[in-house]
């Protein structure tokens, strides 16, 4: 691969929070998001993109002591904004390093079935995630959708919200992110600052047990 290619593919997976469009989650039918999400939980403000997942985040980035170990299930469920089942979508599963992983097509439940190989760090063996993909799903009579930073584990539930092609408007694609546990975050972000040798802040008055990180090194 390219080394431009490359570093495009690594921005994606590794720094990719704030890019529009987003889904519009809070339109979605209940009945709709239920459906999809089943153990997820979904973020309905339609300023923030809809991510949801029953995994969480870790670094994918390739590097020295990254080794691969066993496969983890990825199973995307696909819906739409108006129906929580959409057959024959084409998901598209890349690594970190922008090579597809797997492919194929949502079964008559709207399901299609990824095994990645799973990716283990001395730090990351507490954590529920080894590693991360980004995926693209494509379905006729629908726009576009890319799930960027969608976690590795041993079976993760990625649903897909599907924005149908309107001709009254733009179409675009549009993108969403794969939601992370509080878990796996928290140990993410003190593994990275304990690294720095960064200070806390002063604990919450309302939340004594828990002091977030500062700027500050000590």
């Amino acid at each position: 691969m390219k080394p431009f290619v490359r570093l495009i593919c690594g921005l994606l997976t590794t720094g990719y929070f704030g890019m529009i469009p987003t889904v519009d989650a809070a339109n979605l039918p209940t009945s709709v998001l239920s459906k999809l999400t089943n153990a997820g939980t979904v973020n309905a403000d339609s300023s923030k993109p809809t991510s949801v997942n029953s995994g969480s985040v870790a670094p994918g980035a390739s590097g020295a002591n990254l080794s691969s170990s066993g496969k983890g299930q990825i199973e995307f469920r696909v819906g739409s904004s108006t129906s929580s089942v959409v057959a024959g979508a084409r998901v598209i599963v890349i690594n970190h390093d922008g090579e597809i992983v797997a492919s194929g097509l949502t079964d008559s439940r709207g399901t299609f079935n990824a095994s990645v190989l799973l990716y283990k760090v001395d730090w990351n063996q507490k954590f529920t995630t080894k590693g991360i993909v980004n995926a693209i799903v494509i379905a006729n009579g629908f726009n576009e959708q890319a799930v960027f930073i969608v976690p590795i584990t041993e079976h993760t539930i990625q649903p897909v919200v599907l924005q149908p092609i309107n001709p009254q408007r733009q179409n675009l694609p549009s993108s969403s992110l794969g939601a992370f546990s509080k878990h796996d975050l928290r140990m993410y972000v003190d593994h990275y600052a304990d690294e720095l040798k960064l200070k806390k802040q002063s604990p919450i008055p309302g939340d004594p047990e828990y002091a977030p990180w500062g700027p500050d090194t000590k």
